[in-house]
């Protein structure tokens, strides 16, 4: 059963996720400022004892990444970035002065660069990446992916920044529906047993500063496009599942289906939802 924690940091209100399974474990955007958020934060691991095998960046604008370099020495963890946000970083600087806040620690070192349709599986204390069409190969790859944990789908959504992305995410097991059938499968706890083999759904999109409940992301600041950002949302995001919730990088939760119909910024695209 997939378990979030969500923290607000820093003078934006950002929203920072911890993000776990059983003992897999990762933090979204860590935006802890302080010594008050990054205690809250030690807090959580402590109490569910689990401590996180990556970072996870929807974008590396200052209020995401205070607390990336911290966490990373702390854990000896990689961070794991869309491609394009090389221009995010090099602005990064120059951002934080505008914000009047110290440079952000440069952690340059541990990213590993996703693209889109990529996926992160993450176990216990450990992650692993499979490049976009990778799994559709020989099988050879998938025997080397973890029996269970938690396993991210990179979304590409440019707009907001030249290389911001969102992470589809959910729990899977490694079963064998059939005798030949093996597939990944996200338990449902509220039923059968027989729903542990064959439910296989994505449930929460990370999606950053590029969809909001009733906004989308500004589109003004170093590598933002407007049309590549309202692109994104309508080719990556508005057709997904109508009942996958949405966790924003600020503000309140929404669903997919919510903003379909009612997100003003996106009229073109509302209509009624009907769940399939």
């Amino acid at each position: 059963m997939i378990r979030i924690t969500k923290f607000r940091c820093n003078a934006f209100e950002e929203l920072s996720y911890l993000v776990w399974a059983g003992k897999a474990c990762v933090v979204i955007d860590p935006g802890f400022d302080c010594k008050e958020e990054f205690d809250a934060l030690g807090k959580s691991l402590k109490d569910n004892g689990i401590q996180p095998a990556a970072i996870l960046l929807t974008h590396a604008h200052p209020d995401h990444v205070y607390g990336v370099h911290r966490l990373c020495e702390e854990f000896g963890i990689p961070v794991y970035v869309g491609c394009g946000e090389e221009v995010t970083l090099g602005a990064l600087p120059a951002m934080c002065a505008d914000v009047g806040h110290p440079d952000a620690e440069d952690f340059s070192e541990r990213i590993v660069w996703i693209e889109d349709g990529d996926g992160i599986f993450v176990s216990d204390g450990s992650t692993m990446m499979l490049k976009a069409g990778e799994e559709n190969g020989d099988g050879a790859h998938g025997e080397s992916i973890p029996e269970s944990g938690l396993e991210f789908k990179v979304l590409s959504t440019p707009g907001h920044t030249a290389g911001g992305v969102c992470y589809l995410c959910r729990e899977f097991r490694k079963t064998a529906a059939k005798e030949g059938d093996m597939s990944t499968s996200a338990p449902d706890v509220s039923g059968s047993p027989e729903n542990v083999k064959t439910e296989n759904r994505w449930r929460v999109l990370f999606s950053g500063d590029t969809l909001f409940a009733g906004c989308i992301g500004r589109s003004d600041l170093p590598g933002g496009d407007y049309t590549a950002l309202m692109q994104g949302i309508f080719t990556k995001l508005l057709p997904l599942d109508g009942g996958i919730d949405v966790l924003p990088g600020h503000g309140p939760s929404t669903t997919i289906a919510d903003e379909r119909t009612k997100n003003p910024f996106l009229q073109p695209f509302n209509e009624p939802y009907e769940d399939e």
